[in-house]
């Protein structure tokens, strides 16, 4: 399944934030339906992201190596109209009123996300040119849609103008219109710039699991972090599990007046991960179809890693040969592991 993050489900909200709620909803459903068994693309509904003091929230978020789709909802339970200027307005309450252009708000929200994806860079993606230039995002795609609820009516002052915004259901055909595109696009700039140039406008697929990780952590809608009941909480959004050792606790002592025995000491658990389903310390690192995670020697079993940096925050994996550096901070990193023995 490649959508990470489903919309919400608010409880409360006056009648606007509902009717936007499941305009969202319907949206994602399309794209549920669209690009859930397609295992290159992912989906990310709801995402809101903090820097410096601005905020860009992201309705739906459609990711692969060679660009992005950022999709902006809007609930329409009557009319919208765009004019030969670029300007919207809704019909509300018997009569035409202003509204902000939700086109120029998806286009902010994408150069926000191309600017906060830059600066974190260094822990993103790889060195290239033999190792002395940072690959980045200035040449990431990103293209921006609007979709407007099934029920409403799009006005236009001329046949192209806002044809970024149509009806939501028609939105998922667009989409892989423009990925294809991308992929086209990445595909040539590999032939003339080579894998390893900065100017080639796609990410390896280890880069983008970097990015996914970094979004999912750092979303402050995450029903994870806010633990409210203005969500339905994603548990386990990887689909792994999360590997806890159990420590059994000291048994208690009978109520006698007879001397007792001092109690058996509980096992210590084993220094760093262990296998979900086997409890077994014997695990090593391999990269699946949603990133890097814990296999098991023992019993094959799969187990969530834990990506928690020094400092608190969630960091990235690279990998460099045999061994996995955890990245996180401004460009800081560790040594993670490192995969001594493999079974072949």
């Amino acid at each position: 399944m490649t959508v990470l993050k489903e919309p919400p489900e608010r409880k409360g909200g006056d009648k606007l934030q509902a009717a936007g709620d499941a305009a969202e909803r319907q949206m994602a459903f399309y794209l549920r339906r669209a690009f859930g068994d397609t295992p290159d693309v992912f989906v990310i509904n709801d995402l809101r992201l903090v820097e410096d003091g601005d905020a860009a929230q992201i309705d739906h978020l459609v990711l692969h190596v060679a660009g992005a789709v950022l999709i902006e909802s809007k609930s329409v339970t009557q009319k919208v109209k765009v004019n030969t200027r670029g300007e919207w307005a809704r019909w509300w309450d018997g009569q035409w009123r202003g509204m902000p252009s939700p086109i120029i708000q998806a286009r902010q929200q994408a150069e926000f996300l191309r600017s906060y994806l830059q600066k974190r860079r260094a822990s993103l993606r790889d060195k290239v040119l033999a190792g002395f230039v940072q690959a980045g995002f200035k040449n990431f795609d990103m293209q921006v849609l609007v979709a407007v609820s099934d029920n409403g009516i799009i006005e236009r002052g001329g046949k192209e103008l806002a044809s970024e915004a149509m009806k939501a259901d028609q939105v998922t055909e667009s989409v892989e219109a423009i990925l294809g595109r991308q992929r086209k696009a990445a595909g040539l700039g590999t032939l003339l710039f080579g894998k390893a140039n900065d100017v080639r406008p796609s990410v390896r697929p280890e880069e983008l699991e970097r990015v996914i990780n970094l979004l999912l952590a750092e979303d402050t809608h995450s029903a994870l972090k806010k633990g409210s009941g203005n969500a339905v909480p994603t548990q386990d959004p990887w689909g792994f599990g999360v590997a806890k050792a159990a420590i059994p606790p000291a048994p208690t002592p009978a109520p006698t007046s007879a001397p007792t025995p001092a109690p058996t000491p509980a096992p210590e658990p084993p220094a760093g991960p262990v296998c979900k389903k086997c409890a077994s310390p014997r695990l090593f690192i391999k990269f699946g179809k949603f990133g890097y995670y814990w296999k098991c020697q023992d019993c094959a079993g799969n187990t969530a890693i834990d990506k928690t940096a020094p400092d608190g925050s969630q960091g990235t994996l690279r990998k460099q040969g045999a061994a996995f550096y955890l990245s996180y901070g401004d460009g800081l990193e560790v040594l993670f592991h490192t995969n001594d023995s493999i079974p072949t």
